[in-house]
């Protein structure tokens, strides 16, 4: 009870603006088609992934797959024409992932480049260290927990600030150097946000199953946290 005249400060409620992408991975087994369910949806370009009836966490669905075991074309998934533009903004890129093989140096998540190869935000698996790997406009920073192979992990990658720090299973890792916003400001990216490989032209993709794939244009998580127990609304 509180105290008459005394009103409990609520929460204000999130915005379903802030979020850029928001990918279920919903839909028949073996389908094709993957969409964006975000307010402002971008068209998505597929790649041989499909729709699996494999599910990451209870009450979650279908989950999309990547077979990348060899052979071409590899399988990904793009957002048609440019990224969304992180540079000016705090943001949280953040899916549960499943992988099931090691089979690149660099095993990419997600990622978006310039034309000169220089990642702007990528997150992908070292193949020798089994550790999470973030590149954020020209620095490179590792999770301190390994990736296990067949099990499912919640992944975030978060800016707040000049500051970027990724998270495995809602614990924190190694927070990066501040990057100076003139140097972010130099690293437009200038290709599509792919999922399952982060540079268009080299062989370092991923191999297993991403679900609930979101960008939202805010620091969602700022401390160690519980990861979402279903899918996202917005």
């Amino acid at each position: 009870m509180f105290p008459l005249g005394v009103l409990k400060k609520q929460k204000p409620a999130p915005d379903p603006n802030l979020t850029l992408l928001l990918m279920h991975f919903e839909g028949a087994d073996g389908s094709t088609t993957f969409t964006d369910s975000s307010p402002v949806p971008y068209a998505i370009v597929n790649t041989d992934s499909q729709i699996s009836s494999f599910t990451l966490k209870s009450g979650f669905g279908s989950s999309g797959f990547f077979n990348n075991l060899g052979g071409s074309p590899y399988r990904k998934i793009e957002t048609v024409n440019v990224a969304p533009d992180l540079r000016n903004t705090d943001f949280t890129i953040e899916c549960f992932i499943h992988p099931t093989a090691l089979n690149f140096f660099l095993c990419e998540i997600f990622g978006t480049q310039r034309i000169n190869d220089n990642l702007c935000y990528a997150c992908s698996i070292s193949q020798t260290t089994n550790t999470l790997t973030a590149d954020v406009f020209g620095v490179q920073f590792s999770h301190q927990t390994t990736i296990s192979l067949n099990t499912t992990h919640h992944i975030a990658l978060v800016r707040r600030n000049n500051n970027f720090i990724i998270y495995l299973n809602g614990v924190a890792g190694n927070v990066s150097p501040s990057i100076s916003q003139s140097i972010i400001d130099n690293y437009n990216p200038t290709t599509p946000l792919r999922i399952g490989v982060a540079r268009g032209g080299s062989a370092s993709f991923f191999t297993g199953y991403i679900d609930e794939f979101r960008i939202r244009k805010e620091a969602v998580y700022t401390g160690n946290f519980t990861p979402p127990t279903a899918p996202f609304t917005y």
